[in-house]
């Protein structure tokens, strides 16, 4: 990925979330940064997967009725 395709956002974040984000990524001596990208990377292929479970599954259910 090309910086060009890079754009920043920002994220309102409670105390005690941001603390835990720290913590997690003093412990695994990452930045705060790189934990939150890998955690919304993994929501949104979990996500996705999800989502196409379901589609598939009513598409099953309506070739099967």
């Amino acid at each position: 990925m090309s910086q060009a395709e890079i754009k920043p956002t920002s994220v309102k974040l409670d105390v005690d979330t941001k603390n835990r984000i720290k913590q997690l990524a003093d412990s695994r001596d990452r930045t705060a940064h790189w934990v939150m990208q890998q955690a919304i990377q993994q929501y949104l292929d979990r996500e996705e997967k999800r989502d196409q479970f379901r589609k598939e599954t009513i598409a099953a259910w309506n070739d099967y009725q």
